[in-house]
C-alpha cells in the first residue's frame, strides 16, 4: 500500500486541514498582539509600528517572510520530520548541510522546503486554540490535553478502525517490557514457550 494512503488512514486530511488552519490562525494572533509574541518577535513588531520603511530594515529577519501555510506545505513539513527520525543528525540545521548522509543527497531537504520555512512552521505549529471558556477560575485548562485533543481523538478513532492485533503478533520484551497477564498478545507468547 502507498505510504500516503497509510498515513491518511491514521491521520486523515481533515486533521491536516485543521492543523494548517490553526497554525495560520496562531501566527495571526501572535503578530496582532505583541504581548502573545516571543520576545524577539515583540522587538521586531515594535520597530515596525507606524514606520512604512521599517520593514526594509528587518528584511533579513526570516520571521517577516511568513507565507500562509497550505495543507501541502504541512504534509511536506511532516514528511521532513519523518525523514529526520529515520536518519538522525546532531541538529536541525545539519539536514540542510551540503554533506552526503547515507542515501540522501546534499540538497534533499532543501528540495522540499527551505530551512527558514521549516523553522517558521515549527515555531508556529498549533493544533487547538484554547479560548477563555476552556479555562477554570484559576486560569488552568479544564482539559489538560486540550491543545492536543484533536490528535488524541483522531488517533483513538483511526487506530481502532485500522489496527487489528492478530492472534500471532508478539511484542519483544527487550523493546517493550511487560509483566501483566491481561494482554492477549502476551498470553499467545506464553502459550508458544
Amino acid at each position: 500500500m502507498h505510504p500516503v494512503l497509510v498515513l491518511e488512514r491514521f491521520l486523515p486530511m481533515s486533521f491536516w486541514t485543521q492543523f494548517t488552519q490553526e497554525t495560520n490562525a496562531y501566527r495571526e494572533r501572535q503578530t496582532k498582539n505583541p504581548d502573545l509574541a516571543d520576545a524577539d518577535e515583540a522587538d521586531v513588531l515594535e520597530g515596525l509600528e507606524g514606520r512604512p520603511h521599517a520593514k526594509a530594515a528587518w528584511k533579513n529577519d526570516y520571521d517577516l517572510s511568513w507565507v500562509p501555510l497550505s495543507v501541502g506545505s504541512t504534509l511536506k513539513w511532516f514528511g521532513l520530520h519523518v525523514g529526520m527520525a529515520i536518519r538522525p543528525r546532531h541538529n536541525t540545521a545539519a539536514y540542510w548541510d551540503q554533506d552526503v548522509y547515507g542515501c540522501l543527497t546534499p540538497d534533499a531537504y532543501s528540495n522540499y522546503m527551505s530551512r527558514n520555512r521549516f523553522n517558521l512552521i515549527t515555531k508556529y505549529m498549533y493544533l487547538n486554540y484554547a479560548a477563555a471558556e476552556h479555562f477554570d477560575a484559576n486560569g488552568k485548562l479544564l482539559d489538560p490535553y486540550h491543545k492536543v485533543r484533536p490528535l488524541i481523538d483522531i488517533c483513538k478513532k483511526t487506530w481502532l478502525e485500522n489496527w487489528h492485533i492478530e492472534r500471532f503478533n508478539c511484542v519483544d520484551e527487550g523493546k517493550v517490557p511487560y509483566s501483566g497477564t491481561v494482554c492477549p498478545v502476551r498470553s499467545v507468547t506464553l502459550m508458544s514457550e
